[in-house]
């Protein structure tokens, strides 16, 4: 048989059982597109919190992140020290030569990318010592100039001139605004840690904070601990799917072999263990896996580290991170049916077969 003859074939037969198995199919498109998103909404969390975001009931002064940052230096080397970045959120007025509009100005000192994670079209974030840059959303840039191509250009916010470092994109009209590290006149809502100490966990983070003078903040939202529901998001469609597939596999084996074929997947689910563990927070991990108490309170833990995030202050980039957990969990609950009716469909069609 003639090798084209071959590929004609092989092509009819799948089309044949795809034509037999069209809602299958749509179900597996359907699921292979919401996992898609699943996964990016997962990313997108994990850089909402890249790593320990402290809020205070009050407004950080001037002075006291000077002597934070100072703090940080003269105890450079030691064990959870980090490199603070601070940065407010205000409703302000930004206007150029072509137009106004009003927006929302995030103002840092420190790592901008820490204050917003943005994915640029245009320039970069300003950086550290820029006393005069700014970014801006795609929607603010489109408002104030009708162009994306705006590095350089400048803009008024709030009464004082600043330089367009870089367009990043956004639905919603907002500015990031460099004040520089040396800024002692301006008060701060927010601190951001970075540097990555070691040993750097959530207490950590609060002794820090304790101890460089800033006081004891109000919440502190870790990355892990955020990302870690947007990843739940992820493993609970493709835990139903995997557990199917092991299923159905295992009816196929003939029962003199599945003895080995148990031990094979008990050893699989070994080597894969730490890579699993290395997913989840800190808090989540127990140091003895015999701690009974501690499996009893986890439930707690989890339960705390959700409410701390939905009860927080309601900042442009806190509604961000929320609207990401809200989509994941739709997108999980839509992409769980899709799972489970494949499930059923599988299961069904073996049952046909063996009847037949």
């Amino acid at each position: 048989m003639a090798f084209s003859d071959r590929i004609r074939i092989t092509a009819y037969g799948i089309l044949r059982a795809i034509r037999g198995n069209i809602p299958a199919v749509v179900l597996w498109a359907i699921l292979f597109v919401l996992l898609v998103f699943l996964f990016r909404g997962a990313a997108a969390a994990e850089r909402m919190y890249p790593d320990f975001s402290l809020r205070y009931s009050g407004e950080i002064s001037g002075e006291r992140a000077k002597a934070a940052r100072l703090y940080s230096i003269n105890a450079a080397g030691q064990d959870g020290v980090f490199w603070p970045t601070f940065w407010r959120e205000d409703a302000l007025k930004a206007e150029s030569d072509t137009g106004a509009a009003s927006c929302t100005v995030v103002t840092f000192s420190g790592d901008g990318a820490l204050a917003w994670d943005a994915d640029f079209l245009r320039g970069s974030m300003p950086g550290a010592p820029d006393a005069a840059g700014c970014a801006l959303s795609a929607e603010l840039a489109s408002s104030l100039f009708g162009s994306l191509d705006v590095v350089g250009m400048e803009v008024e916010i709030d009464g004082a001139k600043r330089v367009v470092r870089g367009v990043f994109e956004g639905s919603a009209s907002l500015a990031l605004v460099s004040a520089g590290e040396e800024a002692t006149d301006i008060s701060w809502h927010a601190a951001e840690l970075g540097g990555d100490p070691e040993n750097a966990n959530r207490s950590a983070a609060e002794s820090y904070s304790t101890a460089s003078g800033l006081g004891r903040p109000a919440a502190v939202f870790a990355g892990d601990s955020i990302s870690l529901w947007a990843r739940l998001a992820c493993f609970v469609p493709a835990a139903i799917l995997i557990v199917f597939c092991v299923v159905r596999l295992f009816g196929l084996i003939p029962r003199g072999v599945r003895g080995p074929a148990v031990f094979a997947v008990c050893l699989a689910v070994a080597l894969l263990l730490p890579a699993i563990l290395r997913l989840l927070p800190g808090w989540a991990v127990p140091d003895m896996w015999s701690d009974f108490s501690y499996w009893a309170s986890l439930a707690d833990r989890f339960e705390a580290a959700l409410r701390e995030l939905l009860g927080n202050a309601p900042y442009l980039r806190d509604v961000e991170g929320k609207l990401i957990l809200l989509r994941q969990g739709a997108i999980c609950f839509a992409a769980t049916l899709c799972a489970i009716g494949l499930c059923f469909a599988g299961f069904r069609s073996r049952h046909k077969g063996e009847k037949e």
